[in-house]
């Protein structure tokens, strides 16, 4: 096999028609450049350059690898240099996945981060449920995705990196009939129109009632894009599933309320999922990077809200 290192050893010095001004150009020393060319010939059982003129001259046989060593050094030196761009994220592209919740807080902060840091790295980020994403995950069609792994844990072909886990709750419009009660209860949401993203399997019941939560509302809206869920709820008398990250300028602006019933099962379970063994693109590894500290970020909001509006009732 032709050893491209010397044939742009090669190539330079069949630009400099000298071994001095070659050796210098190629940072190596004139009597190692003499033996590589003299290895290459060997290789070849051809000579490259006739020696006997004054200045080296290219032989016909050399003239015709010559061309083909320029395009292996041109391609060569483009690889250097797309290698270069790809390790220190000034070029490529940046496929991965989000489930709704985390696509709605933390996730999407850091998309803003990654971007302003790294304009040149293209990002494509697929939001949906996390049965989908562990299918496109499968076929390498996303380096690594963020979303619900509870139905994902005794997978063993899977790594997984758990968030912390984020309260969450039912919500409604700070108009809606059902806040006038005293004291509410699951009975009492579920006469009322519940919107929602696909639930897992752990999201049961709640102590009271020990009724599934995904079957107990007659009326359902099953929807993945937390968006249009919200918009849903303040302009009608439906019941979302929210959390602080997900419904944080809501809240603040008291557009919601968070309706008081408490689940043990009703939180987040979400984390960083990827292949075993897999290797994550510089790019990727520098993206979590920065989602754990909006991640941080978020906890430390959060704590701070539900302590001091709600009295820790959903701390953890």
């Amino acid at each position: 096999m032709i050893n491209s290192r010397l044939l742009k050893q090669f190539f330079i010095l069949s630009q400099e028609e000298n071994y001095a001004r070659a050796a210098q150009r190629l940072f190596v020393a004139q009597p190692t450049l003499s033996r590589n060319i003299q290895s290459l010939e060997e290789s070849f059982g051809q000579k490259l350059f006739d020696r006997s003129q004054r200045h080296l001259m290219l032989t016909p046989f050399g003239k015709m690898v010559v061309q083909h060593a320029e395009k292996i050094t041109m391609a060569m030196t483009a690889l250097d240099n797309e290698v270069m761009q790809f390790t220190n994220l000034q070029s490529g592209i940046l496929n991965i996945g989000v489930g709704p919740f985390p696509a709605e807080s933390s996730f999407s902060k850091t998309i803003g981060f990654f971007n302003a840091q790294y304009p040149k790295i293209i990002i494509n980020p697929d939001i949906n449920n996390w049965e989908y994403l562990h299918q496109q995950l499968l076929l390498e069609r996303i380096e690594f995705f963020v979303a619900e792994t509870s139905d994902l844990k005794h997978n063993k072909n899977l790594e997984i990196t758990p968030f912390t886990q984020h309260p969450a709750f039912f919500y409604c419009k700070t108009t809606h009939p059902i806040l006038e009660k005293k004291k509410i209860t699951l009975k009492d949401c579920i006469q009322y129109t519940l919107i929602h993203t696909a639930l897992p399997k752990r999201v049961k019941m709640t102590p009271e009632s020990a009724i599934n939560l995904s079957d107990a509302f007659d009326a359902k809206i099953k929807c993945d894009d937390l968006g249009m869920s919200k918009s849903i709820v303040i302009n009608s008398q439906a019941i979302g599933i929210g959390t602080y990250g997900t419904t944080k300028e809501l809240l603040l602006e008291q557009k919601i309320q968070i309706i008081p019933i408490t689940s043990p099962n009703l939180k987040t379970h979400y984390g960083i999922v990827k292949k075993k063994g897999a290797t994550l693109s510089p790019a990727a590894v520098k993206f979590l990077e920065l989602l754990d500290k909006a991640e941080n970020e978020l906890c430390r909001q959060e704590i701070e809200y539900f302590s001091s509006i709600h009295k820790g009732l959903f701390l953890r």
